[in-house]
């Protein structure tokens, strides 16, 4: 709903500049607007997105009304040739996958100052997006507006869980980008005592974050954490380094949770549940338990490699 809102928003800036009546939204004039669109270097995705919200608000100032598709051979065309010309030009932008190795390379740079309370947070919130597979907007606040306790992830939504076998700390994701009805969910990272340890990092942090309200990841002036501020750091760490911090992003660390676990044997059905990709209709039926779940973190880092057991 939020993009289709930007859609909409966009396209009443785009008649207002043009001189072109905001209603009725006729194919002709969306046709404009798209080749509008192009010539700014939006992506195809984003257009087609946009498509969506105008022919939802289309629907919704008159419910009785034959909304158009915009979908038509001359607009297909044209999307297709902006996605050539897009894909053509400038510099594509490089998005590589932080692994368990170039994980270890952020832990060395932000070795430097263990005690620092900055480093100890980052090091925290990269353990935890890596390890529990998180698009960056479930675990970073956004750049802008206030912490939602309803949205964001926030202190209250993590448990630690002391186990004999498996200790472990379970983390409430309340909305996501494939949660529209906000059900929520449960993430787990697992205990491992190693190098790699989500449970240690965030133990750790938690000492010298206190039990203040709010967001998980607080910065020491009690500020949270936002996105943009937590991939700086991440690409400050990773160019300390000797590695190229800029082609690393927030969701470098979902694709790189997903590659290493791979690489260490995990199924690929259970990586798929781990982060919540939508796949075929027989992933509704797996429902790893709790104990496997835990045993995840330590499969990635090699520290004691146990296949999962199948499903009987």
């Amino acid at each position: 709903m939020k993009a289709y809102k930007a859609g909409w928003t966009r396209y009443q800036k785009f008649a207002t500049q043009f001189n072109i009546p905001l209603q009725p939204i006729t194919v002709e004039n969306v046709t404009l607007f798209i080749a509008h669109l192009g010539a700014q270097r939006l992506s195809t995705t984003t257009i087609e997105v946009y498509l969506a919200g105008l022919r939802f608000f289309r629907l919704l100032a008159d419910p009785s009304c034959a909304v158009p598709s915009f979908h038509t051979p001359y607009t297909n065309l044209l999307i297709r040739g902006i996605k050539r010309v897009n894909t053509g030009k400038g510099t594509p932008r490089v998005r590589l996958p932080i692994t368990t190795a170039m994980l270890l390379r952020i832990k060395d740079a932000l070795a430097s100052d263990p005690h620092c309370f900055e480093n100890r947070l980052l090091w925290a919130a990269c353990c935890t997006g890596f390890f529990g597979f998180l698009r960056c907007s479930e675990f970073m606040t956004p750049d802008a507006g206030p912490v939602d306790p309803q949205v964001h992830l926030c202190l209250s939504d993590i448990t630690y869980v002391h186990d004999t076998e498996h200790n472990h700390i379970e983390i409430v994701i309340k909305a996501s980008k494939t949660d529209q009805f906000r059900q929520g969910t449960k993430v787990v990272l697992g205990f491992t005592g190693a190098q790699l340890c989500p449970v240690s990092a965030l133990l750790d942090y938690l000492t010298v974050r206190g039990n203040k309200p709010g967001a998980l990841f607080i910065k020491q002036d009690g500020l949270p954490l936002r996105r943009k501020q937590f991939v700086h750091g991440v690409q400050q760490a990773l160019q300390k380094s000797g590695a190229i911090g800029q082609h690393f992003n927030g969701h470098s660390f979902r694709i790189g949770a997903a590659t290493s676990a791979s690489q260490a044997g995990v199924p690929e059905t259970i990586i798929k549940i781990l982060g919540r990709w939508s796949s075929m209709t027989y992933q509704r039926y797996i429902r790893p338990s709790t104990t496997e779940l835990a045993v995840i973190t330590r499969v990635i880092t090699g520290t004691q490699f146990q296949p999962l057991p199948p499903k009987q």
